[in-house]
């Protein structure tokens, strides 16, 4: 198994009636350690601003078991001159992480799935931009109704569990943001970060594990668009600020 370019140390597999686990053991350099561990046992944070899902490393030998730990030791002689370590080693814990199911070491487990919906939304038209009987006709009067057009508009939530909380401070500064570039499928400029719902349950042992969604509204003609009579036009200036998610 060598999915990094680390030399490995020690690896063991364990099997019992409740199902198999793993360990591996890494010899990284000591500049590396912390990220090493924070890419394998993933989990969602923030990257340059923006929300990023990473998946737990997965282990080679038996599917469905997926790194839930990883342990950092400082080994070898103290360096002065850069105040470090010269070595480290990072052992790897892999184990079946099924949804909603929390981890005994206290890391946190977390998974997801992604649901949309996509809808209709009535705009209400200005009359001054409709005539009646032809282009030339009369300009529809003060009495008539406002004309209605039906456009798309949905919703995309990205939901995880986790057993530590999340600080929900980290989303305020991409609230009412619009995606940059292309992301789930959507085209850039075609979802908005309208917020984060949160819940706890709580089991009989008093442990308990946090449910998150990540809510995202869907206008597919692009947020800094509005609809004329000679169709979707780019509004300037932009009403919405461009991010990376």
């Amino acid at each position: 198994m060598s999915e990094f370019d680390y030399q490995i140390t020690k690896e063991k597999l364990s099997t019992s009636r409740d199902g198999a686990s793993a360990s591996v053991t890494y010899l990284v350099p000591v500049t590396a350690a912390v990220a090493f561990a924070q890419t394998v046992v993933g989990g969602l944070r923030i990257v340059n601003g923006s929300p990023v899902y990473f998946i737990p490393l997965a282990y080679y030998a038996i599917p469905g078991l997926y790194c839930s730990k990883c342990d950092i030791d400082w080994i070898g002689d103290w360096d002065t001159s850069t105040g470090l370590w010269k070595t480290a080693t990072a052992t790897l814990t892999f184990e079946v992480l099924d949804q909603g199911q929390e981890e005994q070491s206290g890391q946190a487990v977390e998974v997801g799935d992604i649901s949309y919906s996509l809808g209709g939304e009535e705009l209400s038209l200005p009359k001054t931009e409709f005539h009646t009987g032809s282009i030339s006709g009369p300009v529809l009067g003060d009495e008539a109704p406002n004309p209605i057009k039906v456009v798309a508009k949905g919703e995309l939530r990205l939901s995880f569990k986790s057993r530590p909380i999340l600080d929900p401070s980290i989303w305020n500064g991409i609230v009412g943001k619009i995606n940059g570039n292309s992301w789930q499928g959507w085209a850039a400029n075609t979802l908005m970060f309208s917020g984060v719902e949160t819940r706890r349950s709580v089991s009989s042992d008093g442990t308990s594990i946090w449910s998150y969604d990540y809510v995202f509204q869907i206008q597919p003609n692009g947020w800094n668009n509005i609809w004329t009579k000679s169709g979707w036009q780019e509004l300037f200036p932009h009403q919405y600020e461009e991010t990376t998610f």
